[in-house]
């Protein structure tokens, strides 16, 4: 066993007795832990941190600094104990999800749905939705 994968059982262990259940945060660290592992990798740095979060299937940049972020946890944990430890920065990468712009209805076609939800079957339903 690896002292990084002893480090981050007992990151995992100490975290789980204070309460957190670590569903998903819990996997996800061993994948990094077994990626640097595979590198030879004896210590948490920005770019193997970078390099595993980005090595997903989602193109999805938000997801990847979702990953990211559970590196960075663990780092800020692992630091004070091994001085070598790199915590990668906050703005490594881009968690803005880019949304759909809300569409906004004209007042013709809000009339319209009005009118539509008054002619709704049964009558209790026509007479709660224009409400």
């Amino acid at each position: 066993m690896s002292g990084l994968r002893a480090r981050a059982g007992e990151y995992l262990a100490m975290r789980r007795a204070l309460g957190f259940k670590l569903e998903s945060q819990g996997p996800r660290l061993m994948s990094f832990v077994r990626f640097c592992e595979e590198r030879d990798a004896t210590t948490v740095t920005t770019d193997l941190a970078v390099e595993w979060a980005a090595s997903t299937e989602s193109d999805s940049e938000a997801y990847q600094a979702r990953r990211l972020d559970v590196v960075r946890i663990f780092a800020r944990h692992l630091q004070p104990l091994d001085p070598a430890t790199e915590v990668p920065p906050e703005d490594v990468l881009d968690r803005r999800q880019w949304r759909i712009p809300p569409y906004l209805y004209s007042p013709q076609e809000v009339t319209a749905l009005m009118s539509a939800a008054g002619r709704l079957r049964p009558a209790i339903r026509a007479a709660t939705w224009p409400n």
